[in-house]
């Protein structure tokens, strides 16, 4: 299993929102690591967009959801300053 494979399955872990306070550091920790993986790399970057589930409800375990403000963070990262990739999304 590739490392991003297991950062997005670390990702698909349920956990108590509310009484788990070391969860939401490395939900974070696990952000910037994809973002970092992404960065200047539009090979890691087509690898991580075929992850990417706009369909919250019906999504797969170890699919990156784009709900919260740290997901779409990684949206954004995954795509940026890669204009194949964006124009190759829009025929998914």
């Amino acid at each position: 299993m590739r490392v991003y494979e297991v950062v997005l399955e670390f990702l698909s872990i349920p956990h108590d929102k509310r009484a788990d306070t070391e969860m939401p550091k490395l939900i974070t920790l696990s952000h910037e690591f994809l973002r970092s993986f992404c960065r200047n790399n539009r090979e890691n970057q087509g690898r991580l967009h075929m992850y990417v589930s706009t369909d919250n409800e019906n999504a797969k375990e170890g699919s990156l959801a784009v709900e919260t403000v740290e997901e779409v963070s990684t949206l954004i990262g995954i795509f940026r300053h890669n204009p194949t990739l964006v124009s190759d999304s829009g025929r998914l």
